[in-house]
């Protein structure tokens, strides 16, 4: 199912990675704001990224097939399964790593030959993972081949900045156009009290538009092998592709990996704006909508977040 109006909720996954970039405040020189100072993540030593082969891949009966794993700085577990066509993601906390082995809460452990230095790797999995409430089960008797991923982007200190979970402390939308304006501050990640606003005008999105918003942001997740993850608290994540948007490493791009889960309003090379204290950050980003009975928006949306 289209989901038209996942717009905001990555919106806020687009803006949490510009977290390390900096910004001018409205009344200060450009280089006097404080480079923040973020604990460095638990895992940033032992982070990567693992791409199986599709001949390689562990398979379920049903066909579906284990082809990759990230490992990410804060220590999430992202699971990407092939089925049908599509990509299907899970995300588990790591709670050990230890002589290349990886121990993870709720589904099992992922082991490495080598070290992440190393352009590729043999990989011992045991993980049993649920996506849409279906298990699956991947078992590998003999090690598989795997190619391993780390920071193969640019970046520099923004790149460490921003590789990290995130979580969102209150978030502000703004929409203007065919309706009247509307400028609705919430608490945290809740997405559905932007949903319970909106309804009560004629915007033009259908119900099963803003239902996909019914939901409430876990945490944010971008790690330096150019994975973006939305989490929320039901357990499910949304995941993209990201990757700077220009040279000077304040502004990034993102694709969703999944075209289901897509969303026509979600653009490469967003115009975001950011400011940042010590120990959080404030992101704009600014975009034009368009509901499903063709109302046409302006929306903007700010998120406050810390690490």
């Amino acid at each position: 199912m289209k989901k038209n109006f996942l717009y905001y909720a990555m919106a806020a996954f687009v803006a949490v990675s510009l977290a390390a970039c900096g910004s001018d405040s409205d009344d200060s020189p450009a280089g006097d704001n404080p480079q923040p100072s973020y604990p460095t993540p638990t895992y940033a030593s032992t982070a990567a990224a693992f791409t199986i082969a599709t001949a390689q891949a562990p398979t379920t009966t049903d066909g579906a097939k284990l082809t990759g794993i990230n490992i990410t700085e804060s220590g999430k577990a992202v699971f990407e399964v092939t089925k049908g066509g599509r990509k299907l993601y899970a995300a588990y906390n790591v709670t050990k790593v230890e002589g290349g082995t990886y121990t993870i809460q709720g589904a099992g452990t992922v082991s490495s030959s080598t070290t992440r230095t190393s352009k590729g790797t043999s990989l011992g999995i045991s993980v049993t993972i649920t996506i849409d409430n279906q298990t699956y089960t991947f078992q590998t008797e003999e090690d598989v081949q795997a190619q391993i991923v780390y920071e193969q982007m640019a970046g520099g200190s923004n790149l460490d900045m921003i590789a990290r979970t995130w979580k969102v402390k209150s978030m502000k939308l703004t929409l203007s156009g065919d309706i009247t304006a509307l400028s609705l501050p919430v608490q945290g990640g809740n997405l559905s009290q932007f949903v319970d606003e909106v309804k009560k005008r004629d915007t033009g999105f259908s119900d099963e538009e803003l239902e996909e918003l019914n939901r409430e942001i876990k945490s944010l997740t971008i790690d330096k092998t150019g994975m973006l993850m939305l989490e929320y608290t039901n357990g499910t994540p949304d995941v993209a592709t990201w990757k700077w948007n220009g040279g000077n490493y304040a502004n990034i791009a993102i694709e969703l990996k999944d075209s289901e889960m897509g969303n026509k309003f979600i653009q490469d090379n967003s115009a975001i704006d950011l400011k940042f204290t010590s120990n959080t950050c404030i992101f704009t980003l600014t975009t034009n909508l368009e509901g499903s009975k063709k109302n046409k928006y302006v929306a903007t949306l700010n998120i406050n977040m810390e690490p």
